[in-house]
């Protein structure tokens, strides 16, 4: 059963349904290696930082898409965004799995729920970690390791992701 984790529960910064949003930054920045996939289906930014801990981030919004992507980015991860479920499959299944997926339920083309069936018909990608992301209430029908109800504590989910990536501490391995 996944945990699901309220958006009044934490008083920390929030993602998700907040026009204007300004991450908060800790440390000096980078500037990402970006590649652009070739595929003019799959409309894919990867953003190169650490191999071993591959997100797949997939929202129709791309305001979170962007600031969630910017976000793990910042933390040491590497990033693969697509717009919808439609496009993550054919970017999971023609790339290296990812070590956590992080969806919305409500996208056009392919929903949330929609991409966990498809997810789960392909061993490849039948037992990878899932967060959902969504502004539903209820989210019926979810199979996740957790559920954040947008907006979303920033440090709560990169709190998730460590633990479901193997990271103990932004880009440290556990």
């Amino acid at each position: 059963m996944p945990s699901i984790h309220s958006p009044n529960a934490d008083t920390g910064p929030k993602i998700g349904g907040i026009p204007g949003l300004y991450l908060p930054c800790t440390r000096a920045l980078t500037a990402p290696t970006i590649k652009v996939s070739a595929s003019p289906r799959a409309s894919i930014v990867t953003e190169k930082q650490n191999e071993e801990s591959l997100i797949l981030v997939v929202d129709d919004d791309e305001a979170v898409l962007e600031a969630l992507a910017d976000l793990l980015s910042v933390s040491g991860y590497e990033v693969a965004r697509a717009n919808n479920g439609a496009r993550a499959l054919d970017y999971m299944r023609n790339h290296p799995p990812p070590a956590l997926v992080v969806h919305d339920l409500v996208m056009p083309v392919m929903d949330g729920w929609r991409l966990q069936k498809e997810m789960k018909k392909d061993s490849a990608m039948a037992n990878l970690p899932v967060v959902v992301m969504s502004a539903l209430a209820d989210p019926d029908g979810i199979d996740a390791a957790a559920i954040l109800l947008k907006p979303f504590d920033i440090t709560q989910f990169l709190e998730i992701v460590g633990k479901l990536t193997g990271h103990t501490k932004t880009g440290e391995l556990a």
